[in-house]
């Protein structure tokens, strides 16, 4: 089929059904595939059968969660396609050369761009040719992109793998409900092939089973490794569907955007920038206890002027900034003739000085790059404790670019450190037109609390430079003492479950109340609810919540409908007596009842209690959860001061 003319839409409600031969073909295809599958299944139960008399080890400690489950077949399918020889037939070779000839050659300047929910991910589309296209990069080989790609069966998704038959040919039947009045969820399935192109790269291609499905090519590329060994794969996802003029522009993107998503989903999944940055943070570990390099005059210097500037907020001095957690405290300064303000914040993070120090230091650690960021180097570094760099970011218009040249000094003090990041030039970053130099001023002071917990104290004053008035980036102070925060998110994420307590779970309880910017664009991306984007989100990000979610498939449910805190709609809970008979179907049943408990008690703590001791499950799962009570103990605290029913509705 030519490229350059639209695919006929088979979706579109004002076509004319199937023929009931073609049904029926389907149908019967299906049938053979069906009965394949669960003749594969029944031998596994066999073996499984088998093998079960071998172990005499408790159940429950033996049971892997569903990621442990996905890695280790990941492990194996990566292996596989990476040594098993294949042999193709002509039908398998047709498919290949076609798809491959139809999407193989799409050019991206013919592509508009489109808004992705994840920025690392490049979507684009041509509506008139039906084409939609992804490109990202991800931290695997090209052999496990492709076992994940081919393989996942994603629990929140509804697309599995109906029958394999063989090593290289599989078919795939989705079901897709686009929440729409008057259209029913729609059946879609492929037949999919994959073939290595050479050494190096990797294909697979997608060919419509029924009425309506995509044509879809996923082309993996082998890239260079990082410096620390992690493969490298460029991953470019074509597609083309038919085209219908009479969807909404909007609407259709919005389509686009989702169609799209299984992309940032390999990206998300395969992402190795916790292992990455966490080796740095090792490596920076490694070099403090072995530093014995000796300060200039003109480091100590800077040091001792930024941390002149902690005296501006002793005692009870400045004004109190609302930030969006209360696990934060924030406030601003001036000095006297001044007009730029000075942001001072402080909180406690679940981590030493010294991970904290290497995080701050790590100017390009994946954790600090953001979407906005243009330029991100260093360019001197004349000692271990001392270094420049350069960050150009882009601007909002009308408004020019701005650049910054800081110098980042650390030095260990006390039981903790202090660091000092300082305006400064060098010749290599002279001033160009079309972009404006800005500073930004920052002094910390890092302190041990225990072996586990530091405390953090940040002084900064941002300058736009420019034109910009003064008074309009003071307003936006919170957002400059953000720092702090970010940190003590950053290490709560990697904690993993079996070390979490109750002040974990009151961080994460605080988390699941705060906006997020990925929510926006899940809920735009993926026409879903906002709370259950936000869930996803968070249960994406924090490990302990991921953890948490892979053993108990209800919990991500019962806290997106906790927390839309909606009296309407609620239902009587679960039946189920134990945490072990819980379901996915009962997590929205259980949380939509804390909304009227917390409606009908004076305190938080009250309707929390109160909704716990509805459900004999919920009360075994605190008994067994140390952090669980804590983090609704915050989810309702936080629901209480901000609800609208509140003490009208108790009166």
């Amino acid at each position: 089929m030519d490229i350059c003319k639209p695919l006929t839409s088979n979706t579109n409600v004002n076509n004319p059904p199937p023929k009931q031969e073609e049904l029926r073909s389907v149908a019967k295809v299906l049938k053979t595939a069906a009965r394949m599958f669960e003749q594969q299944a029944q031998d596994a139960a066999e073996d499984d059968d088998l093998a079960g008399g071998i172990f005499d080890q408790d159940l429950e400690e033996q049971r892997l969660t569903a990621g442990e489950l996905d890695a280790q077949h990941l492990d194996s399918e990566e292996v596989r396609i990476s040594t098993q020889p294949q042999v193709y037939d002509e039908e398998e070779k047709r498919q290949l050369n076609e798809i491959k000839a139809k999407l193989g050659s799409v050019q991206r300047d013919k592509l508009k761009p489109l808004t992705s929910s994840d920025w690392k991910v490049d979507m684009a589309r041509n509506a008139s040719l039906g084409l939609l296209q992804g490109t990202t990069v991800v931290d695997a080989s090209v052999a496990r992109c492709a076992a994940f790609n081919m393989h996942k069966t994603e629990r929140d998704t509804k697309k599995v793998v109906v029958s394999a038959f063989n090593g290289h040919r599989f078919m795939y039947k989705a079901v897709v409900d686009y929440k729409i009045a008057g259209i029913a969820p729609r059946v879609f399935a492929w037949m999919a092939v994959w073939e290595w192109e050479n050494d190096d790269d990797l294909v697979v291609a997608y060919e419509p089973f029924v009425p309506g499905s995509s044509t879809i090519l996923v082309l993996l590329q082998k890239l260079p490794p990082l410096e620390d060994g992690v493969p490298q794969t460029r991953v470019t996802y074509t597609q083309q569907t038919g085209a219908n003029n009479k969807v909404p522009k909007t609407l259709a993107d919005r389509f686009a955007a989702a169609q799209l998503r299984p992309l940032c989903e390999m990206r998300e999944a395969l992402d190795q920038s916790e292992k990455i940055d966490g080796d740095k943070r090792l490596e920076f570990e490694e070099m403090v206890r072995a530093h014995n390099q000796p300060y200039t005059e003109e480091e100590l210097e800077v040091i001792e002027k930024g941390q002149d500037l902690h005296e501006l907020f002793e005692g009870e001095k400045g004004k109190v900034v609302r930030l969006p957690s209360s696990l934060a405290t924030a406030k601003v300064a001036y000095k006297k003739g001044e007009r730029k303000a000075y942001g001072w914040a402080t909180t406690t993070v679940r981590a030493s000085p010294t991970q904290v120090v290497a995080w701050i230091w790590d100017a390009l650690g994946r954790c600090r790059v953001k979407e906005d960021d243009l330029t991100r180097i260093v360019d001197e570094r004349p000692n271990d404790h001392n270094f420049v760099g350069y960050i150009k970011k882009l601007s909002p218009r009308p408004l020019d670019n701005r650049d910054f040249v800081t110098r980042c000094i650390w030095k260990a003090q006390g039981t903790g450190f202090v660091l000092v990041t300082s305006p400064t030039s060098i010749v290599s970053r002279p001033l160009f037109k079309g972009v404006v130099r800005a500073e930004y001023l920052g002094a910390w002071k890092i302190t041990m609390i225990n072996d586990g917990e530091t405390r953090l104290e940040y002084v900064c004053r941002p300058d736009a430079g420019g034109s910009v008035p003064a008074f309009i980036f003071n307003r936006y102070m919170a957002r400059s003492v953000s720092d702090p925060t970010k940190i003590q998110e950053y290490f709560r994420n990697l904690r993993p479950l079996f070390t979490w307590d109750a002040k974990d779970g009151r961080a994460v309880g605080e988390a699941l109340l705060i906006k997020t910017e990925e929510e926006d664009a899940s809920v735009r991306a993926a026409d879903v609810s906002w709370e259950a984007a936000r869930m996803r989100v968070r249960f994406t990000q924090i490990r302990g919540l991921r953890e948490a979610g892979e053993r108990y498939e209800w919990l991500e449910g019962m806290l997106a409908r906790a927390v839309k805190n909606r009296l309407m709609g609620g239902g009587g809970g679960s039946a189920a007596a134990k945490v072990a008979d819980l379901t996915a179907a009962d997590g929205p049943s259980l949380g939509a009842g804390l909304a009227m408990c917390l409606a009908s008690n004076t305190k938080s703590d009250e309707g929390v209690a109160e909704w716990i001791e509805k459900h004999s499950a919920l009360k075994e799962f605190q008994e067994t959860h140390a952090w669980f009570r804590p983090m609704m103990d915050t989810v309702g605290k936080r629901l209480l001061s901000k609800s609208k029913f509140g003490a009208n509705f108790r009166l």
